[in-house]
């Protein structure tokens, strides 16, 4: 059987699960009290973690810090330029919160470990990495990488999601049914818009004044039952919707945000207007229950526009569909 979460709920007990786990030690440093993280040899003072808990939590206020996309644009920049001078050294308040933030993921999966449950997978890879790692000093790419994948973490944390793992340039994250399935499929594509709207506006504006060249990405979104399986101490999610995700990214062009036929169905006739289905050749081997080819999709030119949002519909049906 599949199950859903409940966000709030699980995040409190996720972050008391971790200050509580053998990865933290409650220790007392030039008199203050604190949580040592034995790991990453991080001192967390006690005093922060109160509003640290409550940032994590309430991701979208803190993290994107404003329903004008123009104020989100330029704080992004303020944080990259500052990312650029030191070259990409965190202050000590916001390494305290990704400390913690660190060991909710897995926390999160291990509390869920040998069930299966509904996701909607995100792949979120940078294009033509290669080629900036011959242009680009090995201390330059180091900093723009992180800068990219510390943005893209945010984004993530901002829309119920969690970051799975990272694999060089590219963020893989989850997003579990908190409320319903349609919901689920609404933060993961939120998500992805708020990652290319900031892409453009907020970190190209910044790198490229700077004097660095424009980064692009690709996206690919599908959702499903997936496994969590607990190996050796480690967890991971395996599931054919966590391989379609990652064939939809590799698939779109770049700039693209893909999504699988789940995914798709989950969107009211509306939403479903703005995707454009994507053409698969012979090489295609993948099948819906079925027996028919597994369908993708991909974003249309009018889903482009800056403000746009996919919201959640709010009629009986709980689908959902672009606004402008």
């Amino acid at each position: 059987m599949n199950i859903a979460v409940t966000k709030d709920l699980s995040m409190h007990k996720l972050i008391h699960t971790v200050l509580s786990s053998d990865k933290f030690e409650q220790i007392v440093r030039n008199g203050e009290k604190g949580y040592y993280d034995k790991q990453e040899k991080v001192f967390v003072p006690t005093k922060f973690v109160g509003n640290l808990i409550k940032e994590i939590i309430d991701g979208p206020a803190v993290i994107l810090g404003s329903n004008d996309p123009d104020s989100r644009y330029a704080l992004c920049q303020v944080r990259i330029n500052r990312a650029l001078k030191t070259k990409f050294k965190i202050k000590p308040r916001n390494a305290y919160k990704r400390t913690i933030q660190r060991y909710i993921s897995k926390e999160f999966l291990k509390l869920h470990a040998n069930s299966s449950i509904n996701f909607a997978a995100l792949y979120i890879d940078l294009v033509g990495s290669t080629l900036m790692s011959m242009r680009l000093s090995t201390e330059h790419l180091t900093t723009i990488i992180g800068i990219f994948t510390q943005e893209m973490t945010d984004i993530v944390s901002a829309h119920n999601g969690y970051v799975l793992k990272y694999a060089g340039d590219a963020v893989i994250a989850f997003f579990p049914e908190t409320d319903d399935f349609s919901t689920m499929c609404v933060n993961a594509l939120n998500c992805a818009m708020e990652m290319k709207n900031l892409l453009q506006e907020g970190v190209n504006a910044a790198i490229t004044n700077a004097g660095f060249e424009p980064l692009n990405i690709r996206i690919g979104i599908e959702a499903g039952a997936n496994k969590i399986m607990l190996i050796a101490g480690d967890v991971d999610i395996i599931g054919f919707n966590m391989n379609i995700a990652a064939k939809v990214q590799s698939t779109v062009k770049p700039g693209g945000v893909g999504i699988g036929q789940n995914c798709y169905a989950a969107l009211d006739k509306e939403g479903q207007s703005y995707f454009v289905p994507l053409k698969l050749d012979s090489s295609w081997k993948y099948k819906d229950s079925d027996g028919n080819p597994y369908k993708l999709y991909e974003y249309g030119d009018k889903i482009d526009e800056p403000s746009q949002k996919v919201t959640k519909e709010p009629d009986t049906n709980s689908k959902a569909k672009p606004q402008n």
